[in-house]
C-alpha cells in the first residue's frame, strides 16, 4: 500500500464493493488451510495475497510467508509428516511445496493446462507420499508419487 499515489488510495478508501470477487490489492484472501498434526502450525493459503500465513495455535503469533512470484495463488493447503506444506496453485497449474525448515519452495509443473485446481490431499502410507489433485477442467484426478534420489536412479537404470 505505500507505493499508492494519494489519488489512488482514495480511490480504494471509497470504494464499496470489496467483495470476494473484487479484493483490494492488500487484501490476503484467505483460502482453505491445512494444519501440521505434528506441530501446533495452521497454514493459510493467502490466494489474493500470494502468500502463506502460518499461525501458532498455542501463541496465535501470526507470520506471512510470501511466495517466490507475487503472482501464485495458494487455494487449498495440506501437511505433510515432515512439516512440509503443500499447496495448489489454482491460477497457474503448479503445485508448490514449502519446507519451512530450510525456507525452501519447490514448484511442480501439472501436465495438463487450464486446471484451476482447488483441492489437495496427500497419502502418506509405508513410507511413500503421493500429492492427489482432482482436475475439475479435465475430470481427470492428478497423482505426484515422490521418488528418493535412489529410486529415481534405479528407474534411469532399468530403462537403459
Amino acid at each position: 500500500m505505500d507505493r499508492l499515489t494519494p489519488e489512488q488510495k482514495a480511490f480504494y478508501d471509497n470504494l464499496c464493493d470489496g467483495t470476494n470477487g473484487n479484493p483490494l490489492p492488500w487484501s490476503q484472501g484467505p483460502r482453505r488451510m491445512g494444519t501440521d498434526k505434528n506441530a501446533d502450525v495452521l497454514w493459510v493459503g493467502n490466494s489474493w495475497g500470494a502468500s502463506l500465513a502460518k499461525i501458532n495455535t498455542k501463541t496465535m503469533e501470526t507470520t506471512i510467508v510470501p511466495f517466490p512470484d507475487k503472482t501464485m495463488q495458494a487455494y487449498h493447503i495440506t501437511v505433510d509428516q515432515n512439516h512440509n506444506v503443500w499447496g495448489n496453485l489454482w491460477t497457474s497449474d503448479q503445485i508448490v511445496r514449502f519446507d519451512p525448515a530450510t525456507n525452501k519452495w519447490t514448484m511442480f509443473d501439472l501436465p495438463v493446462r487450464g486446471t484451476e485446481i482447488r483441492h489437495i490431499s496427500l497419502m502418506e502410507h509405508d513410507g511413500k507420499t503421493q500429492v492427489i489433485v482432482p482436475i475439475y477442467r479435465a475430470s481427470e484426478m492428478g497423482v505426484m508419487t515422490l521418488r528418493s534420489e535412489a529410486e529415481l536412479a534405479a528407474l534411469k537404470a532399468q530403462a537403459k
